[in-house]
């Protein structure tokens, strides 16, 4: 299957320009928040808020870079199953279509690895996505472990869970209660997955993980989740968000942990 080689190709080359554009558009995120902070420190309020916005839009762009990288994956690996099916047609290597007459193959709630399952992103929608008294969001989440079996009920932050332990993380995390990994969704599951020794687990939630538009993410779930993780689990977090249609993949953000955090 020539042209499929051919466009997995292509894909890879994809992969990097678009990893090259992410690493560059955090660089300039990063930039624009030190930028911000400094000029508030100064008592440059007004600039400090333009910065910060150009933060905030920086972060979006990351966000629609990250989305295109998911649709790639995606696309990738439908790509990969077509080359490794027997005649080219829709039936895998190994498996023998249902006779005639015979009851239809079921629909996969998960068309390939890269992809979210679609029954666990039905239930979160049919979660919701409750606010509090400011009109924003209430996490809730649904997690799984790697062989899909649930892990506790419906998830939600609160500063009373584990993760606010400060017996299990080192300075600065330790004592220095900015850091929403101690009682954000986020934080919690990490916490259940050291305890447990969970090493893969995925997050279904309702909203992206905090840090990924905030302009002061250095507290925050996003550049926090992978310290708070031993070397070897990972974390992976689709984000079902509220104004996405049904059938559009939730975007996915991938944390391995490398323990910089942990006591």
């Amino acid at each position: 299957m020539a042209g499929i080689e051919d466009f997995t190709a292509a894909i890879a080359i994809a992969f990097d320009r678009l990893n090259d554009a992410i690493a560059g558009m955090e660089s300039a995120r990063s930039a624009a928040g030190e930028s911000a902070t400094s000029l508030q420190a100064a008592g440059a309020y007004g600039a400090a808020d333009i910065m910060a916005r150009v933060a905030e839009v920086i972060g979006e762009a990351v966000d629609t870079l990250a989305t295109g990288k998911t649709n790639t994956e995606e696309a990738a690996a439908i790509a990969r199953a077509a080359m490794e099916t027997t005649d080219g047609g829709d039936t895998p290597a190994g498996t023998t279509p249902p006779p005639d007459g015979g009851p239809p193959a079921p629909t996969p709630t998960r068309p390939h690895p890269n992809a979210a399952d679609t029954r666990h992103v039905a239930a979160v929608r049919r979660i919701g996505w409750p606010k509090n008294a400011q009109g924003r969001t209430n996490a809730r989440a649904l997690v799984f472990d790697k062989n899909g079996e649930q892990v506790g009920d419906v998830w939600k932050a609160t500063p009373d869970g584990e993760a606010n332990d400060p017996r299990h993380y080192r300075e600065p995390w330790r004592s220095d209660v900015r850091y929403t990994i101690r009682y954000h969704v986020e934080g919690q599951v990490a916490a259940m997955m050291r305890r447990t020794g969970i090493t893969e687990a995925e997050v279904y939630l309702n909203i992206p993980p905090c840090g990924t538009r905030d302009d002061d993410w250095s507290y925050q779930c996003h550049d926090n989740i992978k310290k708070i993780l031993p070397k070897g689990y990972t974390m992976t977090v689709w984000a079902v968000r509220e104004r996405e249609a049904p059938t559009w993949s939730p975007q996915k953000y991938t944390y391995k942990g490398n323990g910089e955090a942990l006591a």
